[in-house]
């Protein structure tokens, strides 16, 4: 009888990888190169947009948050952490649900229609995260990485090696990866890298056929621009959103570019509240003042920026999330007694010589 395996799921909480230094990225991405070394099982990475109502003022906003999430039949709690990972166990994954099966896409169970792209080849040339760049044109990501033996990684780069050079080809490009396999098999003899077999499928929905067409061309323009190609593989859609997909060998210092935990977006949900919205993204920030080691906060800003109304409209917020909670305001020039009003509390006046 066959052992049902346990699949460990972890949520990754992302960063904004892209505004850190280069030191600093540097120093990120080698915790997802330890992170992958350290694995002996798949490891699969889901990068999904789910919906979001956040509340603006007197309007409710349908918007998109990330969600990366890591799955394994190994526990990786003692990797993520030594290599500082926010995460947590994650008990509300639903992986696909199709409905039915086409040619070229899917119905899902919820009525969304999908098409599926698997990634077949990389440009040299693409920068750490670039994987992150889809995600403006596609609703969902699923990388599967599989570690090589080094005996068995070694042999396939140099029959890859030998059928390159047995072309006999004289062009560059051609030359360059020649050059950079005969690299990674000296740095696997030293055993200073690792190969992985690597599936990226990219997951694009609409709510109807001519939707999920003229956002697939988009997506197809996208991956041109970065000269990477992707295939639409036709009768294998349902295969793809379990992760089936072109398998590509990549050296360990390549899965830069799949560096999956990248948001440009401040989205602390639940108990978070809306502070504004970012003008980069279109996304709200949500604010959790409890995710920090210390609660304090200092707005600061030119005269005439909103220092008051950010502080007034975040009061007003945490008291609607927090309803028994104290707040106390010290106002010397009065600038707190409209919304004293509003929210229905009295205000405690001294004043000359006048006594509590």
């Amino acid at each position: 009888m066959q052992r049902i395996k346990t699949i460990h799921n972890y949520e990754v909480k992302p960063t904004n990888f892209f505004t850190l230094s280069d030191e600093k990225q540097r120093t990120v991405l080698s915790y997802f190169y330890s992170l992958l070394t350290s694995i002996q099982e798949p490891l699969r990475i889901t990068m999904i947009k789910e919906p979001l109502d956040a509340q603006m003022g007197n309007e409710i906003r349908h918007l998109q948050i990330l969600r990366t999430f890591m799955s394994s039949t190994e526990p990786l709690d003692w990797v993520l952490e030594r290599q500082g990972f926010d995460y947590f166990l994650a008990t509300n994954m639903v992986p696909f649900s199709v409905k039915n099966e086409f040619l070229k896409h899917v119905i899902l169970e919820n009525g969304k229609l999908a098409k599926c792209f698997t990634l077949y080849s990389l440009s040299s040339t693409l920068s750490p995260a670039w994987i992150h760049s889809l995600l403006p044109v596609s609703d969902a990501i699923m990388l599967n990485f599989a570690p090589i033996e080094q005996d068995k990684a070694v042999s396939k780069l140099r029959k890859k090696i030998h059928l390159m050079q047995a072309t006999q080809s004289t062009n560059p490009k051609m030359m360059h990866q020649i050059q950079m396999a005969l690299e990674a098999v000296s740095a696997l003899e030293k055993n200073s890298t690792k190969l992985f077999t690597v599936t990226a499928n990219v997951i694009v929905q609409a709510d109807d056929l001519k939707s999920l067409k003229e956002k697939s061309k988009r997506f197809v323009k996208q991956t041109r621009i970065s000269l990477s190609s992707f295939d639409n593989t036709s009768a294998n859609q349902a295969k793809m959103l379990t992760g089936w997909g072109k398998k590509l060998y990549v050296e360990l210092g390549s899965c830069a570019v799949f560096y999956p935990f990248v948001s440009a977006d401040m989205l602390e949900v639940p108990n978070g509240i809306t502070i504004g919205v970012n003008y980069g993204t279109g996304a709200p920030v949500i604010f959790n003042y409890t995710m920090r080691a210390n609660y304090n906060i200092l707005i600061l800003a030119g005269s005439g920026a909103g220092k008051s109304v950010t502080a007034k409209l975040m009061m007003k917020r945490l008291m609607d999330k927090y309803p028994d909670a104290f707040i106390f305001v010290v106002d010397p020039q009065g600038e707190y007694e409209n919304i004293a009003k509003y929210l229905d509390v009295e205000p405690i006046r001294s004043t000359g010589e006048q006594e509590l």
